[in-house]
């Protein structure tokens, strides 16, 4: 039991003050080590420290050591970076504002795309044509490419292109009647018990505009005069209908919505069993690329309608095989050939049938 006693480690008492001081001392410590490992200011973040076998570890946060700041930025590192262009919207307009110190208006080449690609490239007159700004930007779907503005002033660029406007919402008169037989149109039926012709309002109004596109939305608005219920409906519509034809009949409680709609382009492509593209026609683009062992030129079916192709392989009633290959807008639809031979399908356009963007160039004014 002595021996026990003797080999037990004595346990020693520190006061409040000594602790005091072995803390100050381990912060002081700390605060070098990050000072000599860090060469750069960083923000703020919590450090493990490991201290010797005979302290426990503590997890001490560093921000609470040591104030990290930020070396201020020089003004020229903040022109470099500051950014040339910046985007203003409202409900009419977009425009685009521009810092161009030292540049006049003859000094800037601004044109536009019929895709909707707007380029600025602005140069100064001093410094052998320094070139200021140079930028291109795609203008959302709804900017009308013909009502560009620009004006450079006080080496401010400000370019302005106005928003298409919706139409008007389509108001559809509703029959009290049943509705005619509509095969290539879209027939939209609601049920409306207890609901009269004369309680039914319809509209339709429009969803999204752009440049090539439309959509609408079918808005049905119904109160009974009979007191029973109202009825609520908003529905949007494809954008190939035609909302002018649209009709509607309301009969025994039944809501019949009829809207044409346009008829797609649809161009059926020969398949030769020869390859007969010519010399004059120039370099081809190859649009599709199919490996059809056992097939022949009669056995295979192409159809072309804006953005994709539709090939079938066709043996006999069973064996069928459909793919669909999308295609650049930019392809004529008519200067598609394809050709199957040795049982590879290949399918291309000439490059010189490809509609070539349209650029026009906008009128820079010097005065506001």
């Amino acid at each position: 039991m002595a021996a026990m006693l003797l080999s037990t480690p004595a346990f020693t008492t520190r006061s409040k003050s000594q602790c005091r001081d072995d803390a100050q001392r381990l912060q002081q410590q700390l605060c070098g080590r990050v000072g000599a490992h860090f060469s750069k200011p960083v923000g703020a973040t919590s450090a493990r420290v490991k201290t010797s076998p005979n302290h426990s570890k503590r997890t001490i946060n560093a921000s609470s050591l040591l104030t990290l700041r930020a070396p201020l930025r020089s003004r020229r590192y903040l022109e470099m970076y500051e950014p040339r262009l910046r985007l203003v919207e409202n409900e009419t307009a977009y425009k685009l504002i521009a810092a161009v110190p030292g540049v006049a208006a003859d000094g800037i080449n601004l044109s536009v795309t019929d895709d909707g690609l707007l380029k600025v490239d602005a140069k100064s007159k001093t410094g052998g044509r320094e070139t200021m700004l140079q930028r291109t930007v795609r203008l959302a779907e709804d900017a009308d490419l013909d009502s560009v503005n620009a004006v450079c002033a006080d080496g401010i660029l400000e370019v302005t292109v106005g928003k298409l406007q919706p139409p008007a919402p389509i108001s559809v008169p509703v029959e009290a009647s049943e509705p005619p037989a509509a095969d290539e149109l879209y027939h939209i039926v609601k049920k409306l018990p207890g609901l009269s012709a004369d309680d039914v309002k319809i509209t339709l109004e429009p969803l999204r505009i752009g440049r090539s596109t439309q959509s609408y939305q079918l808005a049905i608005n119904a109160a009974s005069a009979k007191g029973y219920g109202e009825y609520q409906l908003n529905q949007a519509l494809p954008e190939d209908i035609i909302p002018e034809g649209a009709t509607a009949f309301c009969c025994h409680g039944l809501l019949h919505v009829i809207v044409p709609r346009r008829e797609p382009i649809r161009v059926t492509v020969p398949v030769a069993s020869v390859d007969e593209t010519s010399a004059e026609e120039g370099e081809q683009l190859q649009l599709a690329h199919f490996r059809a062992p056992g097939y022949s030129a009669e056995q295979v079916f192409l159809w072309a309608v804006p953005g994709c192709l539709r090939v079938k392989f066709q043996r006999n009633a069973k064996e069928v095989v459909e793919r669909q290959v999308v295609l650049p807008d930019e392809v004529d639809l008519s200067s598609i050939r394809a050709a199957c031979v040795d049982g590879v399908l290949t399918v291309s356009a000439p490059k010189s049938a490809l509609r070539q963007t349209e650029t026009r160039q906008v009128v820079v004014s010097a005065e506001r």
